[in-house]
């Protein structure tokens, strides 16, 4: 293949790969030999990856089994790449370190509920990997992305990754996960009515730091059945769990530490903090009548077939982009060998004409001599 024709060998690696840009891309700053060993599935089509084949000499079933595979750059669902980061579009396994597109790991129910190694019979959502089968927690994976680039989020950005979380999300039933969820969906009903961003970003940033700080001081944090139980039990000075729900009201908060202060409650606060209690466990666990378990299933299934939609018609657009660079570069081909040819025929023509000079050189030169005879 190295001896190939550069324009040949561009065209067939787009071929193989199904990558259309990869012919403009590669025209100037990729060798012939890399493009050679893209095409024998020896170097990572990614151009902006490149790595040898397979990564780290990675022995999982996908990294063997899947020809061309990179694991440092591609879904292990869909084998596709791009370049985003810093984002909850794709989620990683921790243990074999390959990535997947969050859209492909749900509807391959690869991102689901699983069991809680820290706390026997409880659950959170995990994503499983497709190559080694490890579960890797995900609030854990959202709540670092978020700590770490929400500042530098601009609002389009951080809508897209809030709705991927509510994705992640939507099936959990872990508290954890339901108030992340609920978190989610409220940001972004404050986004879409043109909120601060920086009010927002502030919230987000909160929620993960107190959910970290309660974490911290009371893994075991349960949310209140009874409220009268749980405000006994802060009056005796233990730490309420009613601290650990976000969404109560800062005054109440307040009220109770000035009454787990005092060591007395009224009547009044109790009914108070009732009613809140409620209020938060019904914002944090919603509940599902029939007719809108039904309408979320058909919108999923609309989204689906929309995404369905969308690749294949990303398909037909890259089929047809491909058609027409083959096309362009078949025209190139011929236009270069054509002008080979022409050159070619060129010297065989002076040639030709060369020898027809000498050999009418020898004609003259012949009928000098018989007349000067």
């Amino acid at each position: 293949m190295t001896k190939c024709p550069r324009t040949l060998l561009e065209i067939f690696v787009a071929l193989k790969t199904g990558l259309p840009d990869l012919l403009r891309r590669s025209s100037n700053n990729v060798p012939s030999s890399d493009l050679a060993e893209i095409f024998h599935n020896l170097k990572c089509c990614n151009l902006a990856c490149r790595s040898i084949l397979p990564v780290d000499d990675c022995e999982c079933k996908v990294c063997t089994q899947r020809s061309g595979f990179c694991s440092a750059c591609m879904c292990l669902v869909c084998s596709k790449f791009d370049n985003a980061s810093n984002t909850c579009g794709w989620v990683g396994c921790d243990l074999c370190i390959h990535w997947c597109h969050t859209d492909c790991g749900l509807l391959g129910s690869h991102i689901r509920n699983g069991p809680c190694s820290g706390t026997p019979g409880s659950t959170e959502i995990q994503f499983h990997c497709v190559a080694c089968n490890h579960p890797s927690e995900m609030y854990g994976f959202v709540k670092d992305v978020f700590m770490t680039c929400v500042k530098d989020w601009e609002a389009e950005t951080l809508v897209k990754e809030l709705q991927y979380v509510k994705r992640i999300f939507a099936s959990s039933k872990d508290l954890k996960g339901q108030r992340l969820y609920a978190m989610a969906n409220q940001m972004l009903l404050k986004l879409e009515v043109k909120a601060n961003l920086s009010e927002v970003i502030n919230v987000i940033s909160g929620f993960f730091s107190e959910s970290e700080a309660n974490i911290s001081n009371n893994p075991s944090i349960t949310p209140p059945k009874e409220p009268s139980r749980n405000i006994a039990e802060g009056s005796n000075g233990a730490t309420s769990p009613i601290k650990a729900l976000t969404w109560l009201p800062s005054s109440s908060s307040d009220r109770v530490s000035h009454r787990e202060n005092t060591g007395t409650i009224s009547l009044l606060d109790y009914s108070q903090l009732g009613r809140q209690t409620k209020d938060a466990e019904m914002q944090i666990r919603p509940e599902k009548k029939p007719d809108d378990e039904l309408e979320s299933l058909v919108r999923f299934k609309q989204a689906e077939a929309k995404m369905y939609q969308e690749r294949a018609d990303s398909a037909r657009r890259e089929a047809e982009g491909l058609k027409r660079i083959a096309v362009a570069k078949n025209v190139q081909v011929e236009e270069y060998y054509a002008s080979r040819i022409a050159k070619l025929q060129l010297s065989e023509a002076e040639e030709r004409r060369r020898k027809k000079y000498e050999e009418l050189q020898v004609i003259e030169r012949a009928h000098l001599q018989y007349f000067n005879k």
